[in-house]
């Protein structure tokens, strides 16, 4: 089953200066070579342009997911979305790119979601925000199903450069995913081992819906979230108690075999 784009483990705190391997370098180098204009070239070179990728990035995104990665040429998206050929040209010179861009452009809309909704609720208790961040990646998935169904099987197309691009990406979201459910969840910071399988579990909760939720179904979005949210939460805090409970145990054992040496 096709899922979110995979996470590898969250960023570390980068050392030294930028590197060949550092996102704002990479990403500065796909997005030059992708806009077919050379290095001197901004990526938005004007509005008009960047309302045609937007249209072009719609459409294809809508053609790839229903027909196959491997089925639809960059004419058949050029036609169905009312841009010449050549138009088409002048924003992506490649299918290749307008795939990227649509991956791309899709993992900064879960940015823009999720940083919306944690920013409201910085203040706000734990589990209503971490419901809040859930909700809004959930949106952020089921308003971009098409892009985010194309996902799994568009990703091993790409170059190293771009791969690392969105993995950094969606790294970052995890990340911010992660101060919510730690606010949520307070201890967890001291649990690392059980930190991550709780962001990764909800986010592929999150990911899942939109190969059976629909808009009209009798399950809600919002309710879906709270549902996420509470059965993270809930199964955290049972994690989270057993692992203190383990601490003492073996607290206890080893100050029994320190009392039991000979003096």
């Amino acid at each position: 089953m096709l899922t979110l784009l995979p996470l590898d483990l969250l960023p570390t705190e980068p050392k030294g200066g930028a590197t060949t391997t550092d996102p704002a370098v990479l990403a500065e180098d796909v997005r030059q070579r992708h806009d077919g204009r050379g290095a001197n070239q901004p990526w938005s070179v004007n509005a008009k342009i960047e309302s045609r990728r937007a249209k072009l990035r719609e459409v294809g995104a809508r053609l790839l997911a229903s027909r196959g990665i491997d089925r639809v040429s960059m004419l058949e998206v050029a036609l169905t979305a009312g841009v010449t050929p050549y138009a088409a040209r002048s924003a992506y010179l490649r299918r290749h790119d307008l795939i990227f861009d649509i991956l791309h452009a899709f993992v900064d809309a879960l940015h823009e979601y999720v940083g919306t909704a944690d920013e409201g609720q910085e203040d706000a208790l734990g589990e209503i925000r971490l419901e809040a961040v859930t909700a809004a990646l959930l949106d952020g998935i089921l308003d971009h199903r098409d892009a985010h169904q194309i996902s799994r099987s568009a990703f091993p197309l790409l170059t190293a450069a771009e791969r690392e691009t969105l993995q950094y990406q969606l790294r970052t979201l995890a990340y911010r995913i992660g101060i919510s459910l730690t606010a949520a969840l307070p201890g967890l910071d001291a649990t690392p081992e059980l930190r991550q399988p709780l962001i990764q579990s909800l986010i592929a909760m999150a990911g899942h819906a939109p190969f059976w939720m629909k808009d009209d179904g009798p399950l809600g979005r919002g309710t879906y979230a709270r549902l996420i949210a509470q059965t993270i939460i809930e199964g955290g805090r049972a994690q989270l108690a057993d692992v203190r409970v383990g601490g003492r145990r073996g607290a206890g054992r080893a100050r029994k075999a320190a009392g039991a040496q000979p003096g």
